[in-house]
């Protein structure tokens, strides 16, 4: 539980849903008693109780049932914008059938009116699961980054080791002039292609590093899929590449960043692009499957063998030629997608069946 300690009061920013005025003062009465200093805004519309969440408000209590506005239908519109603020529904009269449906619909507790002196437990429970929540965001960021951070080590000591050799070699060639300009000649391109890949591996260090650095916000997944294929365009045709939408017109909004989003939509759909060598079918799905957002990317391509399967989300994984890429883009969607807690997965059928890229995110 939240620690309140003695005649130190916690701020509480909240946002009441309720038609009547004594019932309201009662609930900040109570929460005064358990070591609060509530600042709170009394609402009963629609358009109010909308209004009042730009203050951004620590919690929100709501009565089930009001004439105008109740609790199911806010929750429903935290719900569509995907806004994380802990819900009490605070209420007369609640059977049990409403109440499952109160959790099931992102209430975070429900409490009856005749036993309002439970109240400050129940503000204080609901406030220490977000910050529980936070805290596993955080330290699954981190495990992602420990785990890419020993990745990038290994992949930069072969070309360290190449440049560290090959300048010996050149520094040989200079002392010992017997030695050809031939073999030094070679020696500094070799010190050069190592180098820019040691370069090429860092940039995507800081690439990875500033996909963990950022906020999530309320996005609609089509805004973010329609925004990737035009940056994918500037980057590769797809003049022959038919691109086919089946969107779901029931999509709700998730918490995500848009540009993280984003950069791991165009990171598939170029993956898809130089899988069918520029020439192919790209479909574009979305659905919602409870708890669910799912984006699936399906393409014509060349496929995905049994044994790169499993590997392909591996840091520095690349079934490029040597020298064509870090391996990073997939390591990083991977990264972005499960830090806002949602899933990526690869299939296909082998070699030459084409291959699907699902992408699951939390409503």
């Amino acid at each position: 539980m939240l620690a309140i300690m003695e005649n130190i009061k916690m701020p509480l920013r909240m946002l009441i849903l309720e038609d009547r005025p004594e019932d309201a003062e009662l609930m900040l009465y109570e929460l005064r008693k358990a070591g609060f200093q509530p600042e709170a805004h009394r609402v009963d519309t629609e358009a109010d109780f909308q209004a009042q969440l730009a203050a951004n408000p620590d919690i929100i209590l709501a009565d089930y049932s009001l004439p105008q506005y109740g609790a199911r239908q806010a929750l429903q519109y935290l719900q569509e914008r995907g806004l994380d603020i802990p819900f009490i529904v605070v209420t007369g009269a609640l059977n049990d059938e409403e109440a499952a449906a109160c959790i099931k619909e992102g209430a975070t507790d429900y409490l009856r009116k005749d036993r309002m002196a439970r109240l400050g437990y129940a503000v204080s429970s609901a406030l220490e699961r977000r910050e529980m929540r936070k805290r596993v965001l955080a330290s699954e960021k981190m495990g992602s980054i420990g785990r890419f951070a020993a990745g990038a080590s290994h992949e930069l000591n072969n070309p360290l080791a190449c440049v560290i050799g090959f300048s010996e070699v050149a520094l040989a060639s200079l002392a010992d002039k017997r030695l050809s300009r031939v073999k030094l000649k070679t020696a500094l391109e070799i010190i050069i292609h190592h180098a820019q890949r040691c370069k090429s591996i860092v940039a995507s260090l800081l690439a990875y590093g500033r996909a963990f650095s950022l906020e999530p916000a309320p996005v609609h997944a089509h805004e973010a899929l329609e925004e990737a294929l035009a940056l994918a365009e500037r980057q590769a045709s797809l003049a022959n590449i038919h691109v086919i939408k089946t969107f779901a017109g029931d999509l709700p909004v998730i918490q995500v960043n848009r540009e993280a989003l984003s950069r791991v939509f165009v990171n598939v759909i170029l993956n898809a692009c130089q899988a069918m060598d520029g020439t192919g079918i790209l479909t574009l799905t979305t659905r919602k499957q409870d708890p669910w957002v799912e984006i699936v990317f399906q393409d014509t391509g060349k496929g995905i063998s049994a044994e790169n399967l499993p590997k392909l989300f591996d840091p520095f994984f690349s079934t490029r030629e040597v020298g064509a890429g870090t391996g990073m883009g997939l390591s990083i969607c991977a990264g972005i997608i499960h830090a806002f807690q949602g899933e990526i997965k690869a299939e296909s059928r082998g070699a030459g069946q084409g291959a699907t890229f699902t992408v699951r995110l939390p409503i």
